[in-house]
């Protein structure tokens, strides 16, 4: 099992790194990011959406990106994320927050409808094999986490920034609504942080409390060899 999660992690940061460094990413002048301001659904100009039509059958790899300089959002498919018999869509689409953002947390730019629907208006989910990486662009600088929106509460994604900008990344079993919030929420799943401090801490006396002891066994190893002195 952890083989497999492995190899997909891998199989999608490859996916990322040849998607970043195509023709559509941020122009980059003397290793800085040049962003575009911000574009806020309801203010000029208008943040913009993105679609792409598939034949039936498994999805090929593939990017859909807003137009924005960078992105504002973007889904990236693997080979076979989607599957379906008959065409389909992938539609990328800036919608208002639906709020409350979960507690502590604050929405820093707009939510994004990212959903596959095949020709006869089914939705389609990707396959667990091969999750959708979301990439979603923050409107600040600060640390940030991809949330989706699951029935009426958002789930915090596993997200990490994204090399130029202010862009996370997050794999996602689900599509659906994404929106990214301020602040580092805690992703479904993972270990409570002040467990993971508390870890760390008795990993720490522990290898402190070993070199100690091996100290004192080699100090008397070494009194023990040492020949009487008369």
């Amino acid at each position: 099992m952890i083989g497999a999660c492995a190899a997909l992690v891998m199989a999608a940061s490859a996916l990322v790194v040849v998607f970043r460094f195509a023709p559509t990413g941020p122009p980059i002048y003397d290793g800085l990011c040049i962003d575009e301001v911000y574009r806020y659904l309801g203010h000029r100009p208008a943040p913009a959406a993105a679609s792409q039509a598939f034949p039936g059958g498994e999805s090929q790899p593939a990017q859909i990106a807003t137009s924005e300089s960078p992105p504002q959002a973007e889904v990236l498919l693997m080979l076979g994320s989607v599957v379906s018999r008959a065409r389909f869509t992938v539609s990328v689409t800036p919608i208002l927050a639906p709020p409350p953002p979960p507690s502590g947390q604050r929405f820093d730019g707009n939510a994004y409808r990212i959903v596959a629907t095949s020709a006869g208006g089914g939705a389609l989910q990707p396959s667990a094999s091969a999750p959708a990486t979301i990439v979603l662009r923050a409107a600040t600088s600060g640390s940030h986490t991809i949330l989706r929106l699951d029935g009426t509460r958002w789930t915090a994604l596993q997200s990490s920034l994204e090399g130029c900008g202010n862009e996370y990344l997050a794999s996602s079993t689900r599509l659906g609504v994404f929106a990214i919030s301020e602040g580092r929420a805690q992703p479904n799943g993972g270990f409570p942080a002040a467990l993971v401090a508390l870890l760390s801490v008795a990993v720490l006396a522990g290898a402190t409390l070993a070199l100690l002891r091996l100290g004192r066994t080699r100090a008397e190893a070494r009194g023990a060899k040492r020949p009487p002195s008369f």
